[in-house]
C-alpha cells in the first residue's frame, strides 16, 4: 500500500498538515482525556473493555478477476466461507489484547454456529451474542479483486423475527466499557435498536467514547436514526467516499466542515486506503501515508484500521501514533487474503512495524506505547 503524493522515509515516516493546526495534538489529547479520564492506566494491566454493536454477518469470500461481464464465466482463485462484518474487527481488537465484547444477533443455523465457534476460538466473549431460533444469520457475498481494483458485497437482507433481549446483564457490560464501537450497518438492524440506543445514552452519561464506522449505507439512514448518530457520536471512522455520500458533498474540506459543524463529532477519521488516512478536528488535518507493502485483499483492512486506532487512543498515545500504528495493522491486513480467521496476527503486525520504523512498541503483555 503505498502513499499518493506523499515520499516515504524509511527513517521518520512524518505525517503531512493540511490548514494551521495550531492545537491539534492538544485537541486530539483533551478529546481523548474528557471522553474517558481513565484511559491512562499505568497500574493496571487488565485489557480495555471494548463494546461492539451489531453486523455479525458470514462471509463467502470469493477472489477472482473483477468485474462480472453478463453472460461471463468467471472462476475463484481464492474462495473461503468466514465470519465478517463485526466479526473482523472482534479478531483484531482481541489479538491486540483488547477484551472485544461482541452485542448483536445470530441466527440458529449453520452460519451463526460458525461465527461463534470461530469467536470462541479467538477467546472472545459471546455471552451477549444471542443465538435466537426465529433470526437467521445474514450472509453477505464478499467479491474481491485478485487485481486489487476494488471489491463488492452482494448481502442478503434477513429480517429477525426476534428483538435482541436488553437485560441487565448486557447493560451492565456497556455501562462498564471503555469504549463503545457501532457500526453504520447496524443502525439499520431493526432488532437491536434498543441496544444502539441504550448505548448512545449509557455512553455519554458515562463519558465513555463512542467510535461510529458510518459505512457505505450511511447516507441511507432514516432521519431519526441520522439525528442520533450526529448527536451523539463522537468519534467518526469512514472512508473519503462514504465521507461526502454522507454529507452530499464533492469537497473532501466542505464536507469536513460540514459534518463537524453540524454534529457532536469532535474527530473525524477518514481512511485513505493505499494513500493512508486522515485524522481531522475542528482545528485542522493531519495526513498519514500509508505503508506501501503488497497488497493481496483490502476486505477487512478498515476492520483491522479501526480496532488499531480504538485500541491505540485507549492506550493514550498520541494522535500522530495513532493513526501510524492503525495504518501499520490496515497494511499487515492487505497482505493476508479473506476476512475472519485471517484477519492479521500480531507476529504479523510487528513485522510491518519492524520493517518500516513506526515508532511504536507493540507488545502483548505490556501493551502498546509509544517509541520515543
Amino acid at each position: 500500500m503505498g502513499g499518493s503524493g506523499v515520499d516515504f522515509d524509511e527513517k521518520r515516516h512524518k505525517p503531512k498538515r493540511w490548514g494551521v493546526p495550531i492545537r491539534f495534538k492538544e485537541t486530539c489529547y483533551n478529546l481523548a482525556q474528557s471522553c474517558n479520564p481513565d484511559l491512562n492506566r499505568n497500574n493496571d494491566m487488565s485489557p480495555f473493555k471494548v463494546v461492539s454493536i451489531g453486523d455479525f454477518v458470514c462471509d463467502f469470500f470469493i477472489q477472482l478477476d473483477l468485474p462480472i461481464q453478463p453472460h461471463e464465466v468467471k472462476f475463484a482463485k481464492w474462495s473461503k466461507v468466514e465470519p465478517g462484518g463485526a466479526s473482523n474487527f472482534a479478531i483484531v481488537a482481541q489479538r491486540l489484547g483488547v477484551n472485544c465484547i461482541p452485542v448483536g444477533i445470530v441466527g440458529s443455523d449453520m452460519y451463526g454456529d460458525l461465527i461463534l465457534d470461530v469467536l470462541r476460538e479467538e477467546k472472545i466473549d459471546v455471552s451477549f451474542t444471542q443465538q435466537l431460533p426465529n433470526a437467521q444469520t445474514q450472509v453477505v457475498l464478499s467479491l474481491a479483486d485478485s487485481n486489487q481494483k476494488g471489491h463488492a458485497f452482494v448481502a442478503v437482507n434477513l429480517a429477525s423475527a426476534t428483538y435482541y433481549s436488553l437485560d441487565e446483564a448486557v447493560k451492565k457490560a456497556i455501562g462498564r466499557a471503555d469504549a463503545i464501537y457501532i457500526q453504520g450497518y447496524s443502525m439499520r438492524e431493526e432488532a437491536i435498536v434498543s441496544a444502539i440506543e441504550y448505548a448512545y445514552s449509557t455512553g455519554n452519561k458515562n463519558n465513555i467514547p463512542i467510535y461510529m464506522d458510518i459505512g457505505p449505507l450511511g447516507n441511507t439512514l432514516r432521519p431519526e436514526r441520522r439525528r442520533l448518530v450526529l448527536s451523539q457520536t463522537d468519534i467518526f471512522l469512514m472512508t473519503e467516499e462514504e465521507l461526502l455520500a454522507f454529507t452530499g458533498q464533492r469537497d473532501f474540506t466542505k464536507a469536513c466542515d460540514d459534518l463537524l459543524r453540524a454534529s457532536r463529532v469532535r474527530m473525524l477519521v477518514v481512511k485513505l486506503g493505499d494513500r493512508g488516512c486522515r485524522i481531522v478536528t475542528r482545528d485542522g488535518t493531519l495526513e498519514f501515508p500509508a505503508y506501501p507493502v503488497e497488497a493481496r485483499d483490502q476486505i477487512g483492512c478498515g476492520d483491522s484500521f479501526n480496532a488499531a486506532f480504538i485500541f491505540a487512543q485507549l492506550s493514550g498515545l498520541p494522535i500522530e501514533k495513532c493513526a501510524m500504528f492503525a495504518n501499520a495493522v490496515g497494511a499487515a491486513k492487505a497482505r493476508k487474503v479473506g476476512p475472519g480467521r485471517n484477519m492479521p496476527r500480531p507476529p504479523e503486525i510487528a513485522s510491518v512495524i519492524s520493517q518500516f520504523n513506526v515508532p511504536v512498541v507493540f507488545d502483548l503483555v505490556k501493551g502498546l506505547q509509544p517509541n520515543p
